[in-house]
């Protein structure tokens, strides 16, 4: 049957609703909600130290609240909230289950997702803290924001279209696929798996063999990107603001990272292959590894047929420089040249240059510093050798082949390789 409420009801014992509970008032003592409750004026729940417990449905009506206090609140079914309509509760929200939708979800304590599988959220929630536990999911609808706290998540995390902010500390170390996450103080991502194509964070921790994907826009704070712990960091053609730390683990993808780049462990350029741009400076210590694959054959440009780098700072380099061998390269004209990376200025030299692909490729690495840009140019067979004493020549060849590139009117990163003709240690135009 149905039950209207429009004062105060105690039960001392604890109550059951089995059919339809409607009013306004309060309720104080226990109160166990299996099918239906209307709140259709302000309602006021004091579980008096107990819990409440919603596995049925729960309505609050346009423009109405219902506040929840002294007391934890469980809940296995559904709460729709109306126009303008309010939830507030001052404990801890343990999420069971069911769906959060409509109007406004205000959680003094934590929101606390234990039990129930999926969660759905299509309203806007804060909460002092978020847990999605283990085993757990939480999808964030396109009508829904969650704001909170802190936020841990060892489940999943999903929200394709909502919002999610963090006013604190955010931890992921289960999967997060979320169109937009914003972080005012550290995110940490360890064990888990991130993809986003909006991220602003106060600092960005990857560990313990985690991969985040970031595509579109991310911004970080000064504190800047630390990838360790075997970790990968995915660019898709990313706009990224803010400086990276590879300790152990890998950077690879597109884009444009604005700051600098510091690598002690893996750099991949490219979506086989492409284009990377550090607006900023480019550190490679002895433990680092820079990965560029090679292809061709005539249009010989940067991110269509080669990996390159380009600092427009200061490129400092030790380490290993790795070329990988794409199937096209066999078609590679010989005699061409190629620029795996360019600079304003470099310091230093690679330890090693490693070669992936067929013997008898025989790369050599010169060394040049051309006014605004300086180039790492590699000879393929059909070059001239490199030897150590003529590093000094090839710098002075370099500037006059990009002197002579800009006389042929030619961009020397775009030029395909037959476009220099080999006259001696100089260079010409060909005609036609």
């Amino acid at each position: 049957g149905t039950l209207n409420l429009s004062g105060t009801l105690t039960s001392t014992g604890g109550l059951t609703n089995n059919g339809r509970l409607r009013g306004s008032g309060s309720i104080v003592g226990a109160l166990t909600n299996t099918n239906v409750l209307d709140v259709t004026g302000g309602l006021a729940l004091d579980a008096n130290g107990g819990v409440v417990i919603n596995a049925g449905s729960i309505n609050v009506a346009a423009g109405q609240a219902l506040n929840v206090g002294n007391g934890s609140f469980a809940n296995v079914g559904d709460i729709v909230l109306g126009t303008n309509a309010t939830f507030t509760h001052s404990g801890d929200f343990d999420w069971q289950g069911g769906a959060l939708s409509g109007g406004t979800f205000n959680v003094a304590g934590s929101l606390l997702l234990t039990s129930g599988g999926a969660h759905a959220l299509n309203a806007t929630l804060s909460s002092n803290n978020v847990n999605v536990g283990a085993g757990q999911a939480l999808t964030v609808g396109a009508s829904g924001a969650l704001t909170t706290g802190n936020l841990i998540v060892s489940g999943t995390l999903a929200a394709s279209a909502g919002t999610i902010a963090v006013s604190g500390n955010a931890s992921i170390d289960g999967t997060a696929s979320l169109n937009s996450l914003d972080v005012a103080g550290a995110l940490s991502v360890a064990g888990g798996q991130l993809t986003t194509t909006s991220l602003n964070a106060g600092a960005l921790r990857l560990l313990a063999g985690s991969t985040t994907s970031l595509g579109g826009t991310a911004a970080i704070g000064p504190a800047g990107i630390t990838v360790d712990g075997g970790s990968v960091l995915a660019l898709r053609s990313t706009a990224l603001t803010g400086s990276v730390n590879i300790l152990d683990g890998t950077l690879t993808g597109v884009g444009t990272l604005n700051g600098n780049l510091q690598n002690g462990g893996r750099v991949s350029i490219g979506d086989s292959p492409g284009v990377l741009q550090i607006n900023g400076d480019f550190t490679q210590t002895s433990a680092g590894l820079l990965a560029i694959e090679v292809g061709g054959p005539a249009a010989f440009e940067p991110g269509v047929n080669f990996d390159q780098l380009r600092v427009s700072g200061n490129a400092s380099l030790g380490g290993t420089l790795q070329l990988i061998q794409l199937p096209s390269f066999e078609s590679f004209a010989q005699g061409g040249s190629l620029s795996p990376l360019t600079y304003g200025s470099s310091t230093g030299a690679f330890a090693a240059i490693v070669n992936i692909g067929a013997a008898d490729f025989d790369p050599q690495l010169a060394f040049g510093t051309t006014r605004a840009v300086a180039s790492a140019v590699l000879h393929p067979p059909g070059t001239p050798e490199v030897n150590a004493g003529d590093v000094s020549q090839d710098v002075s060849e370099l500037a006059d082949q990009q002197d002579e590139l800009e006389n042929c009117g030619v961009d020397e990163d775009e030029a395909p390789p037959n476009t220099l003709v080999e006259e001696g240690h100089g260079v010409g135009c060909r005609g036609g």
